[in-house]
């Protein structure tokens, strides 16, 4: 797998993804059979044939799944910055460029604590500092009517 004028160029019997139309997102999954001379690709999709010219087809590697993670954080991100920015990110161009650079810089985004997992972090942490069971249920009980804060 070569990379050519920053395009991503696959191998012959390499499994990936191509899209004849720039300005739509339909990645077509296929596998790389022949490449002819002039660069044109015979690929395989889905049991059929087909040939692709160099100048109008654009080949990506498939994603992996922390490919995808990252591309939904950065989604979910973005859409969060258009969404809450009392207007100063409109252009959605900015708000994923935005995101890529807080992806990239090791922001992750923390998952919701279920009611298990706080239930757990709470008794994790009383272990530790050595209270029981029936301590740990009188101490709950305070937090819960405000009388305890953690």
């Amino acid at each position: 797998m070569t990379k050519s004028n920053n395009e991503w160029v696959p191998e012959v019997g390499v499994e990936c993804e191509y899209k004849t139309n720039p300005a739509n997102n339909d990645w077509i999954r296929c596998k790389v059979i022949f490449i002819t001379r002039f660069g044109s690709y015979l690929v395989e999709v889905c049991g059929t044939t087909e040939m692709l010219l160099p100048r109008r087809a654009e080949f990506r590697a498939i994603k992996t799944e922390a490919e995808k993670r990252r591309d939904e954080q950065i989604e979910d991100l973005a859409l969060t910055l258009i969404s809450n920015s009392r207007g100063s990110v409109r252009d959605s161009a900015l708000a994923r460029t935005l995101a890529v650079a807080v992806i990239d810089s090791g922001y992750i985004k923390p998952k919701r604590l279920t009611d298990q997992d706080i239930d757990l972090l709470l008794k994790n942490h009383w272990y530790v500092l050595g209270v029981t069971n029936r301590d740990f249920a009188l101490a709950v009980e305070l937090y819960v009517r405000g009388e305890l804060g953690l």
